[in-house]
């Protein structure tokens, strides 16, 4: 069960997933993998998620091969999809549990009424909102922790990175802020990986800009001194 973590900066935003991919069985973590590339891009940005594989892998298939120009289109691949999960679960004991603890964080850029250009950074999971789009406000973070994290030490984890968010005043300013808020993102996401066994310490960061610019950096932890990001193709923009 993923670590999700999305920050909304205003002239940035980012959006980070660890690594671990786990099966549980009957609560038990019967298998697991810690190189799955989590981030994928479309149309309108990146997107990642966290909860029951086979779904969000069955999303990621689907947006890859759609072109997606408004968020319902990626609302209605995210619902039809999960319709498609309940169905297969159907003879499982505890359906909700996969279900319930799965969802998407992902960016887009939009028009405010004057025309100016805005970055969102949204969720689609029912820990936040059913089944609408979860915008996260300007200069706040927002994490979804897996389902063994209390929701004593998520609150305390959300809390510490809120408060230390660095925050620009201009453009001189941005690079400090990126470079301190990736490492918040490294350290939340060591932290969480010390409480749950179904997150890693290693994590993809996904970096995009109010321009339009789609970076990712892959396999990055809080051990690494420097963070190199690999610049993506845009599709469109808006």
């Amino acid at each position: 069960m993923t670590l999700l973590v999305g920050m909304n900066i205003g002239d940035y935003g980012i959006i980070a997933a660890d690594k671990k991919e786990v099966v549980v069985s009957q609560g038990i973590i019967a298998a697991c993998r810690d190189d799955v590339n989590k981030i994928v891009q479309t149309d309108m940005g990146l997107i990642t998620g966290s909860g029951y594989a086979p779904l969000l892998n069955k999303v990621k298939q689907e947006v890859a091969r759609t072109r997606i120009n408004h968020t319902d289109q990626l609302i209605g691949i995210m619902q039809a999809q999960r319709a498609l999960a309940e169905v297969s679960l159907n003879n499982n004991p505890n359906p909700d549990i996969f279900l319930e603890n799965t969802g998407w964080l992902y960016s887009y850029w939009t028009r405010s009424d004057t025309g100016i250009r805005v970055l969102r950074i949204a969720f689609n999971h029912p820990s936040l909102v059913t089944d609408k789009v979860y915008c996260i406000g300007k200069n706040t973070a927002q994490l979804v922790f897996p389902w063994d994290v209390s929701k004593d030490d998520g609150d305390l984890i959300q809390s510490r990175i809120n408060s230390e968010l660095v925050i620009h005043d201009n453009s001189d300013g941005i690079n400090e802020s990126i470079r301190h808020n990736l490492g918040l993102v490294l350290s939340a996401t060591y932290e969480v990986s010390r409480l749950s066994e179904t997150v890693s310490k290693t994590c993809d960061i996904g970096l995009i800009t109010i321009d339009g610019d789609l970076l990712i950096a892959n396999n990055v932890c809080i051990d690494d001194q420097d963070i190199t990001f690999t610049k993506l193709p845009i599709i469109s923009s808006c």
